[in-house]
């Protein structure tokens, strides 16, 4: 028999419903969470000077002095290098000299070594790894990262980003169906204007340290300094009033597509068909974190999201543009 769909409820509750009980249920949520993140990571991820700024689950401080875990946070890049193997880059503001040590090209690794004017430091860094680090420059304390982007057989590509200076936030909430235990009855996801009110709180925190007053006090919105997105999931679960408060506080508000997480189990069912495993168990292993993602084929396009918020402004413009017209230029230096 074909089981009635309730309209309010996300068709990605009904499409592992088979597979989720009320034990099972907030598990298989907390997966479908991460597909949200790795879907966000690839979009984000297509555009080279994206890629090259985004660092992946910093803590940042806010105004209050609070640290808030954000999915994903660009920085203002100082430096973007190609580097040869077994050659040194030297930079003068601030001082530090990088040396690309050695390449694992099927490992996609990279052994490089910092040094600073205090310190040395070497690190064996995987394609998309980043590690921050403390320089004084300027008579005070600096926090950079340095990430490696991209390796082939003899050169990679490596930032160095400013850790001081944020330019925008990009932060995955998903909210899901409700069950309840005493009856076969589903509930809407109750949970989004909490939500709602999290995100908005920490734009606040972010707006005050990063750009001294509030979106909704802005004057010269396309001046804004540091902007957050708010990536949503289970769409169907968001009011006006959700959305309302969210446009308030927060930049850009975009729906990450039902479909799109539906399409990516369809892609890891097939694999699994093809391997001859059980798929729910495939899939559950499949996705063990955003961070660890598979190497994979699955094509994420603009058409997965939709903007939410505001409605009116930049209207032909996806996430990746918005997220890429914070991003001020940098010149990219060759040094093989």
């Amino acid at each position: 028999m074909t089981k009635t769909h309730d309209p309010r409820i996300s068709e990605i509750f009904y499409y592992f419903s088979d597979h989720t009980d009320i034990r099972t249920g907030r598990t298989v949520g907390r997966k479908i969470g991460v597909i949200q993140e790795i879907i966000i990571k690839k979009f984000l991820s297509s555009n080279q000077d994206i890629r090259d700024c985004l660092i992946y689950e910093p803590k940042l401080r806010g105004k209050s002095g609070a640290t808030h875990k954000v999915e994903f946070v660009l920085f203002s890049p100082i430096s973007i290098i190609n580097l040869e193997v077994k050659n040194k880059f030297r930079m003068l503001s601030p001082s530090i000299e990088i040396n690309l040590k050695s390449i694992d090209f099927d490992k996609k690794l990279a052994k490089i070594e910092i040094c600073t004017g205090e310190t040395k430091i070497s690190k064996n860094l995987k394609v998309d790894q980043s590690f921050q680090f403390e320089l004084v420059f300027n008579n005070k304390p600096n926090n950079l990262f340095l990430k490696l982007i991209t390796v082939n057989q003899k050169n990679c590509r490596i930032s160095i980003l400013n850790g001081l200076l944020p330019i925008a936030s990009i932060e995955s909430k998903r909210v899901g169906a409700q069950r309840f235990s005493s009856s076969d009855k589903l509930g809407s996801g109750i949970q989004t204007i909490e939500k709602a009110k999290q995100t908005s709180l920490v734009a606040i925190d972010f707006d005050l340290q990063f750009n001294d007053e509030l979106l909704v006090n802005s004057q010269i919105n396309d001046q804004r300094k540091f902007r957050s997105f708010a990536l949503l999931g289970n769409g169907v679960h968001w009011t006006d009033h959700d959305l309302s408060v969210l446009e308030t506080y927060v930049d850009y508000t975009f729906q990450v597509k039902d479909d799109a997480i539906i399409r990516y189990a369809d892609y890891v069912k097939k694999i699994a068909l093809e391997k001859k495993l059980p798929f729910f168990e495939f899939f559950m292993d499949y996705f063990y974190g955003m961070t660890v993602a598979p190497e994979d084929n699955f094509l994420v396009t603009e058409n997965d999201f939709l903007k939410l918020r505001p409605l009116g402004k930049n209207s032909d413009k996806n996430l990746v543009d918005l997220v890429k017209m914070q991003i001020p230029q940098c010149n990219i230096l060759n040094k093989c």
